[in-house]
C-alpha cells in the first residue's frame, strides 16, 4: 500500500519583527498532484520566518487515502499546524457527501487529539458555486471555525487563468507566487488563530475508523517515511526520495546523535576563506568535527542574509561562525546596518538549533582595536555570550604581517598563513564552540522589518521555460544557474508585487557583457567579467526594478578587451550563467 511521499522544506525569514527566535512551527502541508513538480520546487526555494514545511504528497489518490495514512505523518513530522488540501482530489464523478463529510471528521478529530491546529486549502479547477466538494468543505469550516484559504479564488481574482491540479503543470513564477500566498495565509490568519476545541469530540463513523489498521508493508512505527509515489515521472520522484530520511522521529534523532558525535561546523566569510586556507581545511579530518567553507569574494556582510536560508538547508551544520571582519565596507557601514544584518543571520542560525559564533581575519588597512565592524560585533557577542576568535588583533600585535609570511597582500594567506589560521580555528572550535549548549541568549533577537522581506530565489526556478539550469561551485558556493549562449535571449518571470534589488552572475573565461531589459525597456548591459575572470566565481550586480513581471536576459558576443592577471583569454562563444535572484515583497 502507497504511504505518504514526505519532502521536507525548510524555511527562511520573512516579515516578524523583534520575534522570538525559538523552534520553528513545524507545519504538516497534506493534498495530492498539486504538490509535486514545480509547487515543491517553489516550496523549497520560497520561504518565511519561523515556519518550516513538510508536504505529504498523495499523487494519484483522492480524500480517503488521507485518513489511514494520517497517524504516521503526524507522528513522523510532529506539525503545529496541519493545511488541508482536499479540494483538489478529482473525484467530482464519484463523490458522495456523507462519505467525504465522515472522513473530513476522521482527519480532523486525527489532528484534533493530536493537539494541532488545522486549516483548509481550497484548490480546485471547477465551479465554487456548483461543487459539492467544496461546498462540504466550506460547510464543516465553518462549523469547526477552521481557516480558509481559497487559492484558487485568490488566483482568478487577480485575473491569472485557472491554476492547474497538477504541479508539474505550473511555471515556476505562478508556482512561487502560490507559495508565498500561503505562507501570508498561515502567518496571518492561521498562526494567530485559537486552536479549535471541538475537533476531538468530532463523531467517526465505524467504516472510517477501521481505514486505521497498521499498513503491514509500511508499519507506522518504523522511523522514516517512504518514498512510495505513484507518479510515472522520474524527475518527480527523484527529489523525494532525497529528502524522505529527514523524517526521523525526535527519539531517533537523540538516539543517532548519542551514536554519531561528529559535528559539522560551517565557515561564512569572504575571499580570504577561499584559496589557501580552503585547500588547507580539505586537507583536514577528524573523528568529532567536520569544516564545511563558504567563501564568497568580493562581497560584504550585507549580501548574505537573503542567500544564508539556503546555505543552511544545504550544509545543515552543528555550528556557524561568521567571518564578516575581512569584507572592505568601511566607507559606508554603520552600527545600526552591522547590527541588523548580523542579528537576521544569528536569528537564522538560532532557528535551526545551530550553535553561532565570530571569527575576525585581518586586513592591512583596519586596525582591529578602531574598527567599527569588528567593535560593533564584540559587542554584540559580549551582549549575547557569543564566543569570537579575532585572528585580526593577532596579526596586527605581531606587526601587522609586514614581512607577509602570513598574508600576500596583506589580506589573502600565505600557505604558511592558511597553515597558522585554519590551526587557530580548528583549536577554537574545539576549545569553545563543540561542547556549547544551546544558546538561550539569542531566543529574543530583533529582527529586521527590512531583510525579513528580502529573498533570494536562483534564476532557473523562475524561468517559464521549467528549466533546469547548470550548477556552479566554487569555494563552497553553489548554485544553480541558467545558462544564456551567445545571441539568445532568455526571460525569467517574478513573482507579483516583487521588486528586484540584486541578481548574482558567473565571472569567468567564457563570461562577456549581458544585456538585462523588461518587456518595454532595455535596463542596463552588465559586464561579467573582468581581471580575475581566469576563473570562474559569483559576482551581484545591483538592479533596481519595480513592478515588473518579466525579465529578459541576453548574451551579447565577443569578448571584453580587458586583460587578465594571469593566463591567457579565451576566445571562444561566451556563456552568460545567471544565479540568485534577490528581490523584495512587501
Amino acid at each position: 500500500m502507497a504511504r505518504f511521499a514526505a519532502m521536507s522544506i525548510s524555511t527562511s525569514h520573512h516579515a516578524i519583527e523583534s520575534r522570538s527566535a525559538e523552534r520553528e512551527a513545524q507545519i504538516l502541508l497534506i493534498g495530492f498532484d498539486i504538490w509535486t513538480g514545480e509547487m515543491y520546487r517553489a516550496m523549497r526555494h520560497v520561504s518565511f520566518s519561523g515556519m518550516k514545511f513538510n508536504i505529504c504528497a498523495l499523487p494519484g489518490h483522492h480524500y480517503n487515502a488521507i485518513y489511514p495514512r494520517l497517524p504516521a505523518a503526524l507522528s513522523e513530522t510532529r506539525p503545529d499546524i496541519v493545511l488541508l488540501d482536499l479540494a483538489s482530489t478529482a473525484c467530482r464523478e464519484w463523490i458522495d457527501v456523507g462519505n467525504l463529510t465522515a472522513h473530513l471528521h476522521g482527519i480532523l478529530k486525527l489532528i484534533g487529539d493530536f493537539g494541532a491546529k488545522v486549516a483548509l486549502l481550497n484548490w480546485y479547477d471547477v465551479d465554487p458555486v456548483q461543487d459539492r466538494v467544496l461546498a462540504t468543505l466550506n460547510k464543516q469550516a465553518a462549523l469547526q471555525n477552521l481557516p480558509v484559504l481559497d487559492v484558487s479564488g485568490w488566483w482568478l481574482d487577480m485575473e491569472a487563468g485557472v491554476l492547474p491540479v497538477d504541479g508539474r503543470a505550473f511555471s515556476i513564477s505562478d508556482a512561487v507566487a502560490v507559495a508565498l500566498k500561503i505562507g501570508d495565509f498561515v502567518r496571518q490568519s492561521v498562526m494567530v488563530a485559537p486552536k479549535p476545541e471541538g475537533l476531538s469530540y468530532l463523531p467517526v463513523l465505524d467504516h472510517v475508523q477501521h481505514l486505521a489498521a497498521v499498513d503491514a508493508e509500511a508499519p507506522l512505527s518504523s522511523p522514516i517515511v517512504e518514498a512510495v509515489v505513484s507518479v510515472p515521472e522520474p524527475a518527480v520522484i527523484a527529489p523525494v526520495i532525497e529528502v524522505v530520511p529527514e523524517f526521523v522521529p525526535e527519539e531517533h534523532i537523540r538516539i543517532a546523535s548519542a551514536v554519531h558525535a561528529k559535528q559539522r561546523v560551517l565557515l561564512i566569510g569572504f575571499s580570504v576563506l577561499t584559496g589557501e586556507i580552503y585547500r588547507s581545511f580539505e586537507k583536514y579530518a577528524a573523528d568529532d568535527v567536520e569544516f564545511v567553507l563558504f567563501g564568497l569574494g568580493s562581497h560584504h556582510y550585507n549580501y548574505l542574509p537573503p542567500l544564508l536560508p539556503q546555505i543552511l538547508e544545504r550544509e545543515k551544520p552543528d555550528i556557524v561562525v561568521f567571518d564578516l571582519a575581512s569584507t572592505p565596507c568601511r566607507e559606508w557601514a554603520t552600527a545600526a546596518n552591522i547590527r541588523e544584518n548580523v542579528y537576521e543571520m544569528l536569528a537564522m542560525v538560532h532557528g535551526i538549533g545551530a550553535r553561532a559564533g565570530f571569527l575576525h581575519l585581518f586586513r592591512h588597512d583596519v586596525k582591529p582595536g578602531t574598527d567599527l565592524l569588528i567593535g560593533t560585533i564584540n559587542e554584540l557577542a559580549a551582549e549575547a555570550a557569543l564566543p569570537v576568535l579575532n585572528v585580526a588583533q593577532w596579526i596586527d600585535d605581531r606587526g601587522g604581517d609586514a614581512d607577509h609570511k602570513l598574508l600576500f597582500d596583506g589580506v589573502h594567506a600565505t600557505p604558511e598563513g592558511a597553515k597558522a589560521i585554519s590551526t587557530m580555528i580548528i583549536d577554537f572550535v574545539r576549545a569553545e564552540m563543540l561542547s556549547m549548549d544551546r544558546q538561550v541568549s539569542l531566543d529574543n533577537v530583533p529582527r529586521s522589518a527590512y531583510l525579513a522581506h528580502v529573498s533570494a530565489v536562483e534564476a532557473p526556478y523562475l524561468s517559464p521555460y521549467g528549466c533546469t539550469g547548470d550548477n556552479f561551485s566554487k569555494y563552497g558556493v553553489k548554485m544553480h544557474v541558467l545558462p544564456i549562449h551567445e545571441g539568445a535571449r532568455i526571460p525569467i518571470d517574478l513573482p507579483e508585487g516583487a521588486s528586484l534589488s540584486a541578481i548574482y552572475f558567473i565571472h569567468g573565461p567564457r563570461s562577456g557583457d549581458i544585456e538585462i531589459s523588461t518587456d518595454h525597456e532595455v535596463i542596463m548591459t552588465h559586464r561579467c567579467y573582468d581581471a580575475w575572470s581566469y576563473y570562474e566565481r559569483a559576482m551581484v550586480c545591483h538592479v533596481d526594478v519595480a513592478g515588473a513581471r518579466r525579465l529578459w536576459f541576453r548574451q551579447l558576443p565577443g569578448v571584453p578587451d580587458i586583460a587578465l592577471i594571469k593566463g591567457k583569454q579565451d576566445h571562444g562563444p561566451r556563456i552568460g550563467k545567471v544565479g540568485h535572484v534577490v528581490m523584495y515583497r512587501p
